[in-house]
């Protein structure tokens, strides 16, 4: 290969890279927080609490929504239909 065309592949590479970089440091930025959620809520204070409407009790452990359809899978959201 000639100097020019190794120069050419070089200043293709290098451009090419940036570009991929600047998309992959996007990716990662945007998906960081959906990966680390639960940590940012601890480390903010907004746990996954309920929000009690002002002036009214919340609710007891035994009439709470979704006792009957079973525990909260808490990787997923879902209820796993178990009861108990």
């Amino acid at each position: 290969m000639r100097a020019s065309s190794v120069r050419a592949w070089a200043f293709v590479h290098t451009w090419s890279s940036l570009i991929s970089t600047l998309f992959m440091l996007l990716l990662c930025l945007t998906g960081l927080p959906l990966i680390f959620h639960h940590e940012i809520d601890e480390l903010f204070g907004s746990g996954d609490a309920p929000a009690v409407i002002a002036g009214q009790a919340p609710a007891p452990a035994d009439r709470s929504p979704g006792t009957s359809a079973g525990p909260m899978r808490p990787e997923t959201g879902w209820r796993d239909g178990r009861s108990g």
